[in-house]
């Protein structure tokens, strides 16, 4: 699911900003080498690095929650892109069981990171209705600590949002997204360019083209000039393709994805992400009848798709109709069969 795998690297930048040590020491040195991993995708060494951390922060003379929560948090996300769930969610409980503990000693924002995070595995694993009520609870949990206006609430309503919009539900991911986007605006914070790309890709879904086209300007605008911001370009520019498809222009469509794999393979390498774009762009090849472009794409993003953890069945469905529409047209009728009952296999609901 292309928002909410968005909302959870926000996820991730929020745990690992507020969590910081205030007086440099051993943990802080292992933090250093944690975030070091996880910025260059090496979700092993992450982990590795998160659990010395999260045992260090154990062992603590004088304990900090939030040493131990960052940590936790670190391990459950990148155990969550490489593919492991059951570590991802048992670090993510473990790390809402010391968030609840603290309590009051504890400031807002961690459990609200948790929450959040939480609800984004949630939603990986196909529990859409856990995904909502986390999304819900934490809302309400964040207006309360923090008021209506600030920018955790805004965070948590593009989550919630983002969420309504991935399951079309676009009448109530609207106030959200735009009520999240309006407190950024004001109040500049650093969530404001995923926000209006959330905002982008709802009016690209209702149709009001111009619109979207505004604000990804506005964002690649912004990007394109902050080397740091490579990984969030990324993202902008899939939906700026999305965005081409469904006004019809094929020829940007095709440009647009090709520069952003280009740019994900050098600083997103997340195949989670490279596969979803693998597909958008065999799908332009193939209406196109450039078959033989096609269905290498296909192959690709299936091949990531049918295992990784946090990827939307949605878009494994979509590509395996997609290989099975170019086998068919090239003669491979029983390929082509067998793809589509693996896709229909997986539910009516998917599709």
């Amino acid at each position: 699911m292309r928002i909410l795998r968005r909302a959870l690297v926000l996820s991730a930048a929020a745990a690992l900003s507020c969590c910081t040590s205030q007086s440099p020491g051993p943990w802080d040195a292992l933090n250093e080498q944690t975030l070091a991993a996880f910025r260059a995708g090496k979700y092993d060494a992450c982990i590795e690095s998160g659990r010395k951390g999260a045992a260090l922060a154990d062992a603590e003379t004088d304990p900090k929650s939030d040493h131990l929560l960052n940590s936790l948090n670190y391990i459950a996300i990148c155990a969550m892109n490489k593919g492991d769930p059951a570590l991802a969610r048992d670090s993510f409980e473990r790390a809402r069981a010391v968030a609840e503990k603290a309590g009051d000693n504890l400031q807002p924002n961690y459990l609200t990171t948790i929450y959040n995070n939480l609800a984004t595995l949630a939603w990986s694993q196909g529990r859409r209705s856990d995904a909502e009520t986390l999304h819900k609870a934490n809302l309400a949990r964040v207006e309360k600590a923090f008021g209506p206006d600030s920018e955790n609430v805004a965070l948590t309503k593009a989550n919630l949002g983002a969420l309504y919009l991935e399951l079309g539900r676009y009448d109530e991911a609207q106030p959200l997204i735009e009520a999240a986007l309006a407190i950024c605006q004001h109040r500049n914070c650093p969530q404001l360019f995923p926000i209006q790309d959330a905002a982008g890709k709802l009016y690209t879904k209702q149709g009001k083209f111009d619109k979207a086209e505004a604000i990804f300007a506005s964002t690649l605008a912004y990007e394109e000039k902050d080397r740091r911001a490579d990984v969030s370009r990324t993202q902008t520019l899939r939906a700026v393709g999305d965005l081409a498809v469904a006004r019809g222009d094929d020829a940007r469509a095709q440009a647009t994805y090709e520069r952003a794999i280009k740019l994900a393979t050098k600083a997103f390498p997340d195949p989670r992400f490279i596969a979803g774009v693998d597909g958008d762009l065999a799908a332009v090849h193939a209406r196109q009848g450039r078959d033989a472009e096609a269905e290498p794409l296909f192959r690709s993003a299936i091949g990531v798709q049918q295992t990784a953890v946090g990827m939307d069945a949605t878009e494994l469905v979509k590509n395996l109709d997609g290989l099975a529409a170019v086998c068919a047209r090239t003669g491979r009728n029983d390929e082509a069969s067998a793809l589509r009952q693996r896709a229909a296999a997986m539910g009516p609901s998917i599709h």
